[in-house]
């Protein structure tokens, strides 16, 4: 009795902690002080007066490979904002002047990577039909949320789209370079500088997880990872969730026009 009241007040928690992120978005600054106690976020993170480059993406668009990518190419270190998956962190960095890359990956893509990784120790349990399409119809809603919110400041960035980060994520340092008058080096784009990258994230993320969740933490392909995609992608398809996916959709080609 005692486990099920703790678990349906976490589940309002979160609800209510959601529903306080999406109206904090036109607040970049309350909204930075108000995430270090909701998310418990670092600060260096987060943007400020010292952060020099915003990085943001949802969950499941590279973002974990575009920070590492771009870090590793520069000769000096700079402060980059990033892993807050909030449009509020994006709205602050355009306010403030930053240049900032704000990442999108096609929704099916996406969401099924987002999905995977956050609960694969649910889904490596067994699948259930009601939780799955439980949480991917979340999911979409919050891709469709935060991308809807950011649509009218998407000419104020630079677009990072899936297959540019993935395959020449130079190319995007470049546009940040062109449109606000940095200098920052080129991200070289080959298997030699990609593997190296790889090998960073993944020595990163094994001072933070356990080694039986490293394979599903580390954001890049791998056997575990698709087996599992394989497994939950016929619930993506469901009629249930067709209009979502549709909206998804629509919101995805606005930033690709």
């Amino acid at each position: 009795m005692f486990k099920i009241a703790v678990k349906e007040a976490k589940s309002v928690f979160y609800s209510y902690r959601n529903q306080i992120n999406i109206a904090l978005s036109h607040y970049p600054k309350l909204h930075s002080s108000v995430s270090v106690y909701l998310y418990g976020f670092s600060n260096s993170k987060l943007v400020n007066n010292q952060t020099d480059l915003v990085i943001e993406g949802f969950p499941g668009s590279a973002n974990s490979f575009a920070v590492k990518a771009f870090q590793m190419a520069q000769n000096k270190e700079y402060k980059i904002a990033h892993h807050c998956h909030h449009p509020a962190q994006v709205i602050s960095g355009i306010y403030r002047g930053i240049p900032t890359i704000l990442l999108i990956r096609k929704p099916d893509d996406c969401i099924l990577s987002y999905t995977v990784s956050s609960n694969a120790n649910i889904l490596s349990n067994g699948l259930n039909e009601g939780i799955i399409i439980d949480l991917l119809q979340q999911n979409l809603n919050k891709y469709i949320n935060f991308y809807s919110t950011l649509y009218k400041y998407k000419d104020s960035c630079v677009i990072g789209l899936f297959d540019r980060v993935t395959q020449n994520f130079g190319e995007i340092v470049n546009s940040v370079n062109h449109k606000y008058n940095t200098d920052y080096d080129i991200f070289i784009h080959n298997d030699d500088n990609t593997n190296a990258c790889f090998s960073e994230l993944t020595k990163n993320f094994r001072n933070i997880f356990k080694n039986n969740s490293l394979e599903m933490s580390v954001r890049k392909p791998s056997l575990k990872r698709k087996e599992l995609k394989q497994l939950v992608e016929p619930y993506l398809m469901s009629t249930s969730l067709h209009d979502l996916r549709a909206e998804a959709y629509e919101i995805y080609q606005s930033y690709r026009a």
